[in-house]
């Protein structure tokens, strides 16, 4: 169920009717959101766009897969940079928003699961994880769409997606090089050099205003905190700030900063097992 909330935590908005739906993703005028709409028993779902204003739908993605879509927009929200499960990796595709195909498969040069994360202001470049196999940290990298090589941006926890600040210089991050999961602020670039953390007390699912003077996470036990920015190039921050709790499992995502899109769990959902067959592990490397 997807409901706008102000910073105080109040309901503004409940959006339709209550459906199954994950990783939402606004555009930048807060006019239309990215979701991924499922079904709870098989997990299959494609990427959806939704029209904030008039209350209509598209589709956007038609692989129809299970495993989950992860999506955002283009600056300009002409396109759509997705990712969807193909066989045993997870590939990113980009595709024209609103056309009836599933666009083209984006070429990384890397050989495994890629999740899309973000896209520059500029939309010049991609933000991205990349795996192989399971663990509890998943390369982060970058790439350019024009004529770029992937570029290692950092270590980041598995299934926490970070974001890109407004001007394209910095990446938001979850990050448990402190030992625990909090937000560091580290350059975006081919020569990261450091990074400064933000959160304390556990931090997830950074988010940037659109304005570049706030920054948002949600703490580990779902209350969304606030962080005044004051300077990023010599890395100063204000003090924290709680705004409001989440219902446990929701997700959400914030443009303006003065109002918040969440998608709350409807239920529990359960799915059966899925069997691959004749399924084949990758010889052990060489040391």
């Amino acid at each position: 169920m997807l409901r706008w909330y102000d910073r105080s935590g109040q309901v503004l908005k409940t959006l339709g009717e209550p459906e199954y739906s994950s990783g939402p993703r606004l555009d930048s005028r807060e006019t239309r959101v990215l979701v991924s709409l499922f079904n709870p028993r098989t997990h299959a779902g494609d990427v959806w766009s939704l029209d904030l204003e008039h209350g209509t739908r598209r589709r956007e993605s038609f692989h129809d897969r299970p495993g989950g879509n992860w999506s955002t927009w283009t600056p300009s929200g002409e396109r759509i940079v997705y990712s969807v499960l193909l066989g045993t990796h997870i590939e990113i595709f980009i595709k024209n928003t609103g056309s009836s195909d599933n666009g083209r498969m984006l070429q990384t040069g890397l050989d495994g699961s890629k999740i899309i994360s973000d896209v520059s202001p500029d939309g010049n470049s991609i933000l991205y994880q990349y795996g192989t196999d399971t663990g509890t940290e998943t390369p982060l990298y970058g790439q350019s769409l024009i004529d770029g090589k992937p570029f290692l941006v950092g270590p980041s926890p598995e299934d926490e997606l970070p974001r890109l600040s407004p001007d394209g210089g910095w990446v938001a991050m979850p990050s448990n090089e402190s030992g625990s999961v909090e937000i560091v602020v580290r350059p975006f670039g081919r020569s990261p050099s450091g990074s400064i953390q933000v959160s304390f007390g556990g931090g997830h699912d950074p988010r940037w205003s659109r304005d570049g003077r706030e920054l948002f996470y949600r703490t580990s036990d779902w209350h969304v905190v606030v962080v005044p920015v004051i300077d990023l190039k010599q890395h100063r921050f204000g003090k924290p700030v709680t705004l409001f709790r989440l219902s446990e499992g929701a997700e959400y995502d914030v443009v303006s900063g003065k109002r918040f899109l969440v998608s709350e769990p409807v239920g529990s959902p359960t799915a059966p097992l899925f069997v691959i067959a004749n399924w084949k592990p990758e010889p052990p490397k060489s040391e």
